[in-house]
C-alpha cells in the first residue's frame, strides 16, 4: 500500500490430509527383572511373579484394546508398586485411552503430576539422563502437539532424541515422526531434512535393517529373496517420503517432489488423500493453477472419511486451497467465496463434537481433534483476498481475528497494518486524474466580464488528517494510529530473523509502510528514521530506493532540513526503478492489491522533480523552481498524467515572480471553469 509495488505473499495451504496423526500415545514396557528396575524404582526392587503376571496382562489386554481390564491390572500394580515410574505412567495412558482419548485435561494432570511425584523436571531438560524417562516426555510432547504448542513440543522431544539409539525401537520410529513433524512446522527447514537423511539411514535402510535382524537374533531372510522391511518400517518409510516433499515443497524443489509422490502414489494405499493435496500443492507452487483446481476438484473424496475419526475436515482444506489457487489467479473475490466455503465447513464440523466445558477445555473428543479448528488460517487468507478486493473493513475484522492465534507472525501484522492503510486511502489515483482535480484548483469566481476575479483553492490535497484527540494506538480499529503499533509489531518480529531474502524483503516492506503512516501522522523525525533505515537494507529493490528518498526528503521538507532534503532528490536513484521487486521466497509474484501511482518511470520521475520544486520554493528560489515545474509539464502525456499539485505550485510561483499573463494562461488551461 503506501505507494510501493507489495509482494503479497499468500499465508498458508492447511495442513494436508492425514499429516495430524503422526504418532500414538506410548505405553512404557514393563520391566522384566529387577536388575533393569531403573533408579526411580530401587526403592522397591523385588518384583513378585504376582506383579509379573498382572503387567503381562496389563500389556495383553491393552494390545487387544480391552483398555478397561487394563487400567483394572494397572491398579492392582499401582497398589502393590506406588513408587513404580512405570506403573504410574502407564496407568495415565491406559486410563487416557479408557476414555477414548477424550478426558485430555485429566490426562496432562495425570503426567505432570507423574513429573512431580519423580522429581523429573520438565523444564530443567538437563535432568533428563534415564532414556526409560523418554517415555512421559515423548507423550507429553505428543500432547503439547496436539494443542498446537509446537515450539515447546519441540524444545522437549529435541532433548528426547538424544537418547535414540537406545531407545526401544517403536518408541523410537514415533519419536523420530513427532520431532521432523516439528521441525517442518516452526519451518526449521534443513534441520528437518537432516533429520529425514539421518532417520532414513538409521531405520528405513535395507543395510542397517539387515544388522537390526542380526541383532534381535531372527532368522535371516533368503539371500536369494529381495529385502522386505516389516509393515512398521515401511509405514515409517512412507512417512518419511511424505515429509521429505513437504520439504521440497517448502523449498520450491517441485521436481524432486514428484519424484516422491509417485513413491508415495504407489506405497499409500489407504490414505490416498495424501499425496494428491501435495500434488495439488506443488502444481500451486509451480504455477500451474488451472492443474491444481482439476486435481483439488476431481482427486479428493471430501466425504470419504468420517471427521470425528479423521480429525480432519477435508471439505474446509479443498475449499481453502481452491481459494488460494483463484487468488494467485488474480480472483480475489472469487477466492473469498471459496474461503467462506471452507469457514462454513469448518463451523460445520466443529458442530459435531461436543461443546467444551469450560473447567475442562481439552476435553470432551479425542486427542486427534483437538487441532480440528482451522478458522484462525482461513480468516487470514480470507482477509488477504479481501484486502486485495478493495475491501479493508472486512479484511481488518479477519486478520484481527487471525492475530489471536498467530501474533507472532510479522506478514499478518503487516497485512493488518495495510488494512489501516487502505481503510485511511484506498489509492491514490485521483490525485493524479486532473479531469477530477481540475475542479478544485479554482474555489469560487467572483464578479463577472472584465472585472471576473478567481479565488484559488488553499487546500488542494486534504489526505493529511493530524488527529488532536486522545487515541489510544492499541484499540483495534482500521485507523492510521493502530496501523502504526501494527507495524512496529511486524519491525520486532523480524529484528531476529537474519538476513534471509525473504526476511530482508519483508523488512523493507514494513519500514516503508512505517514511514508512510508516520507522514500522515505529522511524526516527521520518525518517519525520516524508517526511511533512513529502509535506504540502509541490503538487497534494496528499485521500488523500494524510490521511496526511501521520497519519504526521507518529505520529512527533512517539513523538518526544515532543505540541502539535506534535496540531497534525497537526484533523478539518480531512478536508474533502477524499472527492477521489479523481488518477491518473497518461492513465492508466486503478484500484481499490487490497488492502483497507486507513479506507475511508470516518467510518472516518478515528476514527482521526484516535482519535491525537488517545493523546496527550492521553500529556499525562495522561485525561479529555479519554475523551470523544474516547466521540465515536468513538457512530459506530460495520456500515460503519464501529473500530479495536480503541479498546477498549483506553478500558479504560485508565477504570481510570485509578477508573471500575472502565464498565471491566466495556466488557470485557462487546466481549470474547468474557464473551458
Amino acid at each position: 500500500m503506501s505507494g510501493s509495488v507489495s509482494s503479497f505473499d499468500f499465508g498458508y495451504l492447511l495442513p494436508l490430509a492425514s499429516e495430524i496423526q503422526i504418532g500414538s500415545l506410548q505405553l512404557g514396557k514393563m520391566s522384566k527383572d529387577s536388575s533393569k528396575t531403573s533408579e526411580t524404582t530401587r526403592s522397591n526392587q523385588s518384583i513378585s511373579d504376582q506383579e509379573k503376571d498382572w503387567a503381562q496382562s496389563a500389556l495383553a489386554e491393552f494390545n487387544r484394546n480391552n483398555f478397561q481390564a487394563s487400567y483394572q491390572f494397572f491398579k492392582q500394580l499401582e497398589a502393590s508398586r506406588p513408587n513404580d515410574f512405570k506403573v504410574v505412567h502407564n496407568k495415565a495412558v491406559v486410563e487416557y485411552f479408557k476414555s477414548d482419548l477424550k478426558k485430555t485435561d485429566q490426562f496432562k494432570k495425570n503426567l505432570l503430576s507423574a513429573f512431580n511425584q519423580f522429581r523429573i523436571s520438565i523444564d530443567d531438560l538437563e535432568t533428563l539422563e534415564d532414556v526409560e524417562h523418554c517415555i512421559i516426555y515423548y507423550n507429553y510432547a505428543l500432547l503439547l502437539y496436539h494443542m498446537q504448542q509446537h515450539q515447546a513440543a519441540l524444545r522437549l522431544i529435541n532433548k528426547v532424541f538424544s537418547f535414540i539409539e537406545p531407545m526401544e525401537e517403536s518408541l523410537a520410529h514415533r519419536v523420530c515422526l513427532l520431532s521432523v513433524e516439528l521441525h517442518l512446522r516452526t519451518n526449521q527447514l534443513e534441520k528437518a531434512l537432516s533429520l529425514i537423511s539421518y532417520i532414513e539411514t538409521q531405520f528405513v535402510s535395507t543395510e542397517n535393517a539387515m544388522k537390526m535382524i542380526r541383532e534381535k537374533r531372527i532368522k535371516p531372510l533368503d539371500q536369494a529373496k529381495p529385502m522386505v522391511l516389516d509393515a512398521a518400517t515401511d509405514a515409517l518409510r512412507l512417512k518419511l517420503l511424505q515429509f521429505r516433499a513437504r520439504f521440497y515443497l517448502k523449498t520450491g524443489l517441485v521436481k524432486n517432489c514428484r519424484k516422491d509422490l509417485k513413491s508415495l502414489y504407489a506405497g499409500e494405499k489407504q490414505h490416498i488423500t495424501t499425496p494428491v493435496f501435495l500434488l495439488a500443492n506443488a502444481e500451486y507452487v509451480s504455477g500451474n493453477f488451472r492443474k491444481a483446481v482439476m486435481i483439488l476438484n476431481t482427486g479428493i473424496p471430501v466425504n470419504s472419511v468420517p471427521i470425528q475419526e479423521s480429525g480432519e475436515s477435508l471439505s474446509t482444506m479443498v475449499y481453502n486451497n481452491l481459494g488460494c489457487v483463484y487468488y494467485c489467479i488474480g480472483k480475489p473475490n472469487l477466492a473469498s467465496t471459496y474461503f467462506h466455503k471452507a469457514l462454513l465447513e469448518n463451523n460445520k464440523g466443529l458442530k459435531t463434537f461436543a461443546t467444551p466445558d469450560a473447567a475442562e477445555p481439552l476435553s470432551g473428543r479425542a486427542l486427534h481433534t483437538l487441532g480440528f479448528n482451522k478458522a484462525s488460517q482461513v480468516l487470514y487468507n480470507l482477509g488477504v483476498s479481501l484486502l486485495h478486493a478493495g475491501k479493508p473493513i472486512p479484511a481488518f475484522d479477519c486478520l484481527t481475528e487471525a492475530v489471536q492465534v498467530y501474533h507472532m507472525n510479522p506478514v499478518l501484522w503487516l497485512r493488518l497494518a495495510e488494512a489501516c492503510i487502505m481503510a485511511y486511502k484506498s489509492d491514490n489515483r485521483k490525485d493524479f486524474d486532473l479531469a477530477v482535480k481540475r475542479n478544485e484548483i479554482v474555489s469560487k469566481i467572483v464578479g463577472s466580464g472584465a472585472h471576473r476575479k478567481i479565488v484559488l483553492n488553499t487546500q488542494i490535497f486534504t489526505d493529511i488528517k493530524y488527529s488532536s484527540e486522545a487515541q489510544s494506538y492499541a484499540i483495534p480499529v482500521a485507523g492510521l494510529e493502530f496501523g502504526s503499533l501494527c507495524l512496529k509489531n511486524a519491525l520486532f518480529l523480524t529484528r531476529n530473523g537474519g538476513d534471509a531474502p525473504n526476511i530482508v524483503h519483508l523488512r523493507c516492506h514494513i519500514l516503508a509502510a512505517s514511514a508512510y503512516v508516520c507522514l500522515c501522522l505529522g511524526d516527521s523525525i520518525l518517519a525520516l528514521n524508517h526511511a533512513n533505515s529502509l535506504l540502509c537494507q541490503n538487497s534494496l529493490s528499485g521500488a523500494h530506493k524510490f521511496l526511501g528518498h521520497l519519504y526521507a526528503a518529505e520529512a527533512l521538507i517539513i523538518l526544515g532540513q532543505l540541502p539535506e532534503a534535496m540531497d534525497h532528490l537526484k533523478l539518480d536513484y531512478l536508474n533502477d526503478l524499472s527492477l521489479p521487486s523481488p518477491p518473497q521466497k518461492y513465492e508466486v509474484p503478484l500484481k499490487p492489491p490497488i492502483s497507486w501511482f507513479p506507475n511508470n518511470l516518467t510518472a516518478a520521475k515528476n514527482i521526484l522533480q516535482y519535491n525537488l520544486a517545493v523546496a527550492l520554493v521553500i529556499k525562495g528560489e522561485l525561479e529555479k523552481s519554475a523551470e523544474v515545474l516547466k521540465s515536468i509539464w513538457v512530459t506530460k502525456s495520456e500515460q503519464s498524467e501529473i500530479p495536480v499539485q503541479v498546477i498549483a505550485l506553478a500558479l504560485y510561483v508565477e504570481l510570485m515572480l509578477g508573471h500575472a499573463d502565464i498565471a491566466r494562461a495556466i488557470v485557462k488551461q487546466s481549470c474547468n471553469q474557464f473551458r
